[in-house]
């Protein structure tokens, strides 16, 4: 992947199946070179049963596949260190719960460690509602 340049590329889904550690380094250099700008104003995550999904960009969406939502946290820090860090500009962030039920079996670290990737967030919006858009970064977009 390191190697290939796509900045025709509309959009991409990457599914990552749960591990201990994430080591994509080269995801990263592939993101930059897709056209996508690495300066995202506004970024979403949506939390589901069995995966977790960041969409940092409107044609870039990554997923974590796993079920505890202790687990879905602390992966999606991990690979946001290893595939997206920094992101610098990002001030608005939209969490989206499209959970059943959400197990309670999250620390408020893992919160924190999640929101310290976004030094600039002046905005963040946790939505209870089961949506399959991210309405901020949509309407910004325009």
């Amino acid at each position: 992947m390191s190697r290939i340049d796509a900045p025709l590329l509309d959009s991409m889904n990457i599914r990552f199946f749960n591990q201990l550690s994430f080591d994509t380094p080269q995801l990263h250099h592939f993101i930059s070179r897709m056209g996508i700008s690495m300066a995202p104003v506004c970024a979403c995550i949506f939390f589901y049963h069995g995966f977790v999904t960041v969409r940092p960009f409107r044609t870039l969406s990554l997923g974590i596949l796993c079920k505890p939502s202790d687990w879905q946290l602390s992966s999606l820090s991990q690979l946001y260190n290893s595939a997206l860090s920094p992101l610098p500009t990002l001030e608005h962030l939209e969490i989206h719960n499209c959970r059943k039920y959400w197990e309670d079996d999250t620390e408020s670290i893992q919160w924190l460690d999640l929101l310290r990737l976004f030094p600039s967030l002046k905005d963040f919006r946790p939505i209870r509602e089961i949506v399959s858009t991210c309405c901020t970064c949509s309407e910004r977009a325009r």
